[in-house]
C-alpha cells in the first residue's frame, strides 16, 4: 500500500467515524438482520465500543477469543478486576458474539451460552442478584442472540422465544409491568431479531412483523402514539433488520428501504427535516444494513457504500460539510464491514478483518497502550472475526421421559452438580414425612415415642383426625404407633410407620378419581389404612400425597404418579387421570406437590423441575403456560415448596427464591406483582414451607420469618394484616409447616406451637373447618400458641432446651432495668400484645401505640371493638380499631402511616381520648413544662391531663419535648398508669 493509499484510508476511517454512535454506546446496540437462508447477521455483534461515562472495548478474533480494554469501573472487562487497561486483554474463548451496555457486557458462546458481567444495579446482568460481577458468569443457556441497552438485556433462544431481565421502568422488558427483574423472564415467541434501545426493545417475529414496547415519549416505537407500552405492540411487516437508537428507531424492510421514526430534533432519522415521526417514515432505498447512534445513523448499502446524517459537530461526517445537522443521507466511505461507535471513541472493522480505532483514549478504550487522544484512526488488530450468526448445539438434558421439555435457566455461574451437602433439606412439603404436618385443614405431629397425633376436621374428602375418631377435635387425639414420618397434603395423609409401611386416611366423603377412592368407607369415621396392598411397582423409597392424587420415589430415583390428572399435574404428557402409577422421570430424590395443581422435583444433580398449573407462573418457567410434562426451571437447588399458586425454592448457598401469584404478598419481594420467573428474597436460608397464600422460612439462626396472606394471622406475627415482605416471628425452629389456613412449628426443645385460623368460616360448616390449631378452642390466633410438648425432632437436629424468643415471648432482657417490673406487670394483666414482648427500647411506632391502646381498652371493657375504619396505606386491625373509636385520626389523604414513629405529643392526646371514650376522662389542666410553648395547639390540654395525673412526666430540666420520640417501655407503662388511674 502507497503512502497516499494509506492517507487515503485513513482519511475515509475519520470522515466515516462520527456517524456511526450505533451498535453499543449506552442506549444502542446491536443490529441484527435475517438473512434469506435463515442467518441471522449482526452489525457490531464481533466488536462493541460502550459510551458514557465508561468507555470500553470488546473484539472477537476469528478463533473465538473476546479480547478487552478501556475503562474497568464496574469490571465490564470481565478480567476479574476494577482497573482500567490500555492494551487488549483476553477474557473468553469461544465467543460468537458481544453486546456492551452502560457498564456491562454480555457475551454469546458457540454453545448457545450467555455469560454477563458488570455493572448489575438493576439486575441487567440476568442472575438472580444486584451485584456487579468482574468474571464473566453463565446465565442463560441454547441463546442465539444478544443485545444490551443502557440497563437491560434481552436474547432470542433456540426455540425462538425471546427473553429479558433487569431495568423496566418504562416497560422496557414487555412483561406487562414495571417491576425491575433480575432473572431472565419469557416475553414472546417466534423471534428472529432483537434491539435494545436506551428504555425500549424491538423484535422482528418469523412472520417479518416488528413489535416494539418501553419508552415512547418522542414515538420511538413507532405506534403513532407518545405512549409508554409495557406490552408488546405491532408496528409494520416485512421487516429484516432493525437499530434502535437514542429516542428514534431504524428499520429495513424486505424491498431494501429503509423507514425511521422517533425524536428527529437533529436531523437523526434522515427524511429531510427536523420534525418528530410517531410513525415509519421511508428514508432510502437498497440498503442492507442500517445503525442508530445517540444522534445521527448510518447505514450500509448493497454496493457496500457507508452512508450518514444527523448530528455533524466536529467529528466531520465529511470534512467538505461543515453544517451542523445532515438532514438526508451523504455518502461517508466504502469498504467497512462493521462499524461501532461509543461516545467518544469509534471502532471499525475493515474488508480485509483489520481492527482500526480512533477518538478520546483518557480510559484506554483505543487500546493502543496508551492515553492520548487519537485523531487519526489506528490499527489495533490485524483481524476480527466477522459479524455472523453462532452454530447452536443441542445442551445434554438429563435422563427422564420423552415428553420432558427442557427451558433451563441457570444462575450466573453454573452450579456443581449435586447439591451441596453442607446445606440442610428442607423437611417441610419437600421431603415426604417430617415429624409434624399442617394439611388443608387438619394437623399432624409425631411424639417422641413415636405416637402419631391428630386434631383439627374434615371437609372435600380431607382427612380426618384418627382411627375410628368422630369429626373436629379441638385438640390432639393418638390415632398411630410405631410412626416414624407424617406428610399431610391438602386433602390427605401418609404415615411411616418403623416397619416400611405406608399408611394412608381413610375418608368418609366421595372423593375424585384417585388414591382414596380405592378405600372402603364407614359412616362418619376415617382411619389409617395400609398402602402396602396397593402398592404394584416393587420397592418404594418415599410417598408424596397430595389433593387427590399421589407420587412415589423408588429406591432407584424413579418417580412414579397416579391419581386425579385433569390438569396434568402428574407430569405423564397426558391428563388422563391414572389408577395405576405410572413412570415420570428419573433421578430424581424429593418433590413437593402439596396442592392439586401442580408438582415440583429435584433431581440428584440439584435441577429443579416443574409441571402442572402454570396459569400464575407457578412453574417459574417465565410463562403462565400449563404443561404436561416436565419442564427444567433452575439449577443448584436443595429444596422446594409448592403451594397451589407459587413456589419456592433454596439453592445450596442458602439463597431463597419464590416465584408464581403474588396477591397479599406471598413471594416476600416487597411487591404484589405475579412473578413468572424466580425472584431472589433472602439469604441464610435452611428451610421453607408455603401455603394458604403465605410462605414460611427458618434460617440457619434457628429465626422463622413468614409474609404473605394473613387476614387469620396465618403469619403469625401478631396481626391480621398482609405482609409483602419477610417478618420475624420467632427463635430457635427446627421445623415449620404452613397448611391451607393455619400453621405449625417445632422448637429445638420439642415443643409444637400454632397460629391462624381455627374456626368456622362462612363458607364451610362446623363439620367442616374447626379446631386445626389444636388448643381446645375454636379461636383465631394470630400469634404463636403452645400446643405440646416431647415432639419427635427431625433427623439430625439436636434437642435444646435453650428457649429462643417467640414473637411475643416475654424477653426483659431488652427492656431497661426500671422498666421491667412494670413491663412484667403490664404483661401480666394481658395489657401488652406478645408482638410487643420484646425490643422494649425500640422506639415505637403509631400502629404499636394503637395495639397497646386496643389491648388496654379491651382488657377493661371485656369486649371486642367491632368497628373499623379503613385507612389507604395499612389494613392493621388495631388502627382500624383506634380509628373507629376515633382515638387515632390519619396523617391526610386518607393516609394513616403506620410505621411511623409516634411522638410524646401524640401519645399524649391517644391516652387522653382513651380516658374518654372510657367513659373516665380526665380532669382539664394546663401543662407547666418549660417548653409549653413548644407544644402543639392541639394537644396543649392533652399533655397538661397526662402531667397532672404523672401517666406521663418530663425528660429532664422541666422539659417535655413534645416532638420527641416514645419507646415501646415507655407506651407500655403509660398505658399501666393509665389502666391504674382508670381502675
Amino acid at each position: 500500500m502507497t503512502i497516499n493509499e494509506k492517507l487515503k484510508k485513513a482519511t475515509c476511517l475519520v470522515l466515516g467515524f462520527v456517524m456511526v454512535c450505533a451498535i453499543v454506546t449506552p442506549w444502542v446496540v446491536p443490529v441484527y438482520k435475517v438473512q434469506a437462508d435463515g442467518r441471522v447477521d449482526g452489525v457490531g455483534m464481533t466488536i462493541a465500543a460502550s459510551g458514557g461515562n465508561d468507555p470500553s472495548s470488546f473484539a472477537i478474533q476469528p478463533d473465538g477469543g473476546l479480547w478487552a480494554w478501556g475503562r474497568n469501573n464496574f469490571g465490564q472487562l470481565g478480567n476479574g478486576t476494577t482497573t482500567d487497561t490500555s492494551t487488549p486483554v483476553r477474557i473468553l474463548d469461544n465467543v460468537v458474539a458481544v453486546s456492551a451496555g452502560h457498564g456491562y457486557t454480555m457475551a454469546l458462546r458457540a454453545d448457545g451460552s450467555l455469560y454477563t458481567w458488570g455493572r448489575n444495579n438493576f439486575g441487567q446482568l440476568g442472575d438472580g442478584t444486584a451485584t456487579n460481577r468482574h468474571n464473566p458468569a453463565r446465565v442463560l443457556d441454547n441463546v442465539t442472540a444478544i443485545s444490551a441497552g443502557v440497563s437491560h438485556a434481552v436474547a432470542i433462544r433456540t426455540d425462538g422465544s425471546l427473553w429479558a431481565w433487569g431495568d423496566n421502568r418504562h416497560g422496557q422488558l414487555g412483561d406487562g409491568t414495571t417491576t425491575e427483574v433480575r432473572l431472565p423472564i419469557r416475553i414472546i415467541e417466534n423471534v428472529t431479531a432483537i434491539a435494545a434501545g436506551s428504555s425500549c426493545t424491538m423484535a422482528i417475529r418469523t412472520d417479518g412483523s416488528l413489535w416494539a414496547w418501553g419508552f415512547n415519549n418522542f414515538g420511538q416505537l413507532g405506534d403513532g402514539t407518545t405512549t409508554d407500552r409495557h406490552n408488546p405492540v405491532r408496528i409494520m411487516d416485512n421487516v429484516t433488520a432493525v437499530s434502535a437508537g437514542l429516542n428514534f428507531t431504524m428499520a429495513i424492510r424486505g424491498d431494501g428501504s429503509l423507514w425511521g421514526w422517533g425524536v428527529n430534533d437533529i436531523s437523526q432519522l434522515g427524511d429531510g427535516t427536523s420534525i418528530n415521526r410517531l410513525s415509519p417514515v421511508r428514508i432510502m432505498d437498497n440498503v442492507t444494513s442500517v445503525s442508530a447512534g445517540s444522534a445521527n445513523a448510518v447505514a450500509i448499502r448493497t454496493d457496500g457504500s457507508l452512508w450518514g446524517w444527523g448530528h455533524n459537530n466536529s467529528l466531520r461526517f465529511d470534512s467538505r460539510v461543515t453544517v451542523t445537522l445532515i438532514s438526508e443521507p451523504i455518502n461517508i466511505m466504502d469498504n467497512v464491514v462493521s462499524v461501532s461507535v461509543g461516545s467518544e471513541h469509534k471502532l471499525a472493522i475493515l474488508a480485509d478483518g483489520s481492527l482500526w480505532a480512533r477518538g478520546r483514549n483518557h480510559h484506554g478504550q483505543i487500546g493502543n497502550g496508551g492515553t492520548g487522544v487519537r485523531l487519526v484512526p489506528e490499527q489495533i488488530m490485524g483481524s476480527v472475526m466477522r459479524p455472523t450468526t453462532p452454530t447452536q448445539t443441542t445442551p445434554t438434558t438429563p435422563p427422564t421421559s420423552p415428553d420432558v421439555e427442557d427451558a433451563v435457566m441457570e444462575e450466573a455461574e453454573r452450579p456443581p452438580t449435586t447439591p451441596s451437602p453442607t446445606q440442610p433439606t428442607n423437611r417441610a412439603n419437600t421431603a415426604a414425612g417430617g415429624t409434624i404436618a399442617a394439611g388443608g385443614v387438619s394437623s399432624f405431629a409425631i411424639q417422641q415415642d413415636g405416637s402419631l397425633w391428630a386434631w383439627g376436621s374434615y371437609g372435600s374428602g380431607v382427612v380426618g383426625v384418627g382411627r375410628g375418631a368422630v369429626y373436629g377435635r379441638l385438640s390432639p387425639t393418638r390415632v398411630l404407633d410405631n410412626v416414624t414420618a407424617i406428610s399431610a397434603g391438602g386433602s390427605g395423609a401418609i404415615a411411616t410407620r418403623s416397619d416400611g409401611s405406608f399408611w394412608t386416611v381413610q375418608s368418609t366423603m366421595p372423593t375424585r378419581t384417585g388414591t382414596r377412592d380405592r378405600f372402603p368407607m364407614s359412616e362418619e369415621t376415617y382411619n389409617f389404612v395400609s398402602l402396602r396392598n396397593f402398592l404394584e411397582i416393587g420397592s418404594v423409597d418415599t410417598i408424596y400425597e397430595a389433593s387427590g392424587h399421589t407420587f412415589i420415589i423408588r429406591p432407584d430415583g424413579s418417580l412414579w404418579g397416579f391419581g386425579y390428572n385433569s390438569e396434568g399435574q402428574l407430569g405423564d404428557g397426558t391428563r388422563q387421570h391414572r389408577t395405576a402409577p405410572v413412570r415420570i422421570m428419573d433421578d430424581v430424590i424429593a418433590i413437593s406437590n402439596t396442592s392439586w395443581s401442580h408438582t415440583m422435583a429435584i433431581r440428584s444433580d440439584g435441577s429443579l423441575w416443574g409441571w402442572g398449573v402454570n396459569t400464575h407462573g407457578q412453574l417459574g418457567d417465565g410463562t403462565t403456560t400449563s404443561r404436561l410434562s416436565p419442564m427444567r426451571i433452575m439449577d443448584d437447588v436443595v429444596a422446594v415448596s409448592a403451594s397451589s399458586s407459587h413456589t419456592a425454592a433454596i439453592r445450596s448457598d442458602g439463597s431463597l427464591w419464590t416465584w408464581g401469584r403474588n396477591t397479599e404478598g406471598r413471594l416476600g419481594d416487597g411487591t404484589t406483582t405475579n412473578r413468572h420467573s424466580p425472584v431472589r428474597v433472602m439469604d441464610d436460608v435452611v428451610y421453607v414451607s408455603v401455603g394458604g397464600g403465605r410462605t414460611m422460612a427458618i434460617r440457619t439462626d434457628g429465626s422463622l420469618w413468614g409474609w404473605g396472606h394473613n387476614s387469620s394471622g396465618t403469619v403469625g406475627d401478631g396481626t391480621t394484616e398482609h405482609r409483602h415482605s419477610p417478618v420475624k416471628i420467632m427463635d430457635d425452629v427446627v421445623s415449620v409447616s404452613a397448611g391451607g389456613w393455619h400453621t405449625l412449628a417445632l422448637r429445638s426443645d420439642g415443643s409444637l406451637w400454632a397460629w391462624g385460623e381455627n374456626q368456622d368460616s362462612e363458607n364451610y360448616t362446623a363439620l367442616h373447618r374447626r379446631g386445626m390449631i389444636g388448643d381446645g378452642t375454636n379461636i383465631n390466633r394470630s400469634s404463636p400458641v403452645h400446643i405440646m410438648d416431647n415432639v419427635m425432632l427431625p433427623p439430625g437436629v439436636t434437642a435444646s432446651r435453650t428457649s429462643g424468643t417467640v414473637a411475643g415471648d416475654t424477653d426483659l432482657a431488652t427492656a431497661s432495668t426500671w422498666a421491667r417490673n412494670d413491663i412484667t406487670q403490664a404483661i401480666n394483666l394481658g395489657l401488652v400484645p406478645q408482638t410487643l414482648q420484646t425490643n422494649y427500647t425500640n422506639n415505637a411506632t403509631r400502629a404499636e401505640f394503637s395495639a397497646l391502646a386496643v389491648a388496654l381498652y379491651e382488657t377493661i371493657t371485656g369486649r371486642e371493638i367491632t368497628g373499623r375504619m379503613q385507612f389507604n396505606d395499612t389494613n392493621d386491625i388495631n388502627v382500624q380499631k383506634m380509628g373507629y373509636l376515633g382515638i387515632v385520626t390519619g396523617v391526610g389523604n386518607g393516609n394513616f402511616a403506620p410505621n411511623n414513629g409516634i411522638t410524646r405529643e401524640q401519645a399524649a392526646v391517644m391516652i387522653a381520648r382513651l380516658a374518654n371514650e372510657l367513659g373516665q376522662p380526665i380532669p382539664s389542666s394546663a401543662p407547666t413544662f418549660a417548653d409549653n410553648n413548644g407544644i402543639s395547639s392541639w394537644a396543649f390540654d392533652a399533655v397538661g391531663q397526662m402531667q397532672s395525673t404523672g401517666i406521663m412526666g418530663g425528660v429532664g430540666n422541666n422539659n417535655f419535648a413534645p416532638s420527641g420520640d416514645y419507646t415501646r417501655e415507655q407506651s407500655i407503662i403509660t398505658m399501666l398508669r393509665l389502666f391504674d388511674l382508670l381502675s
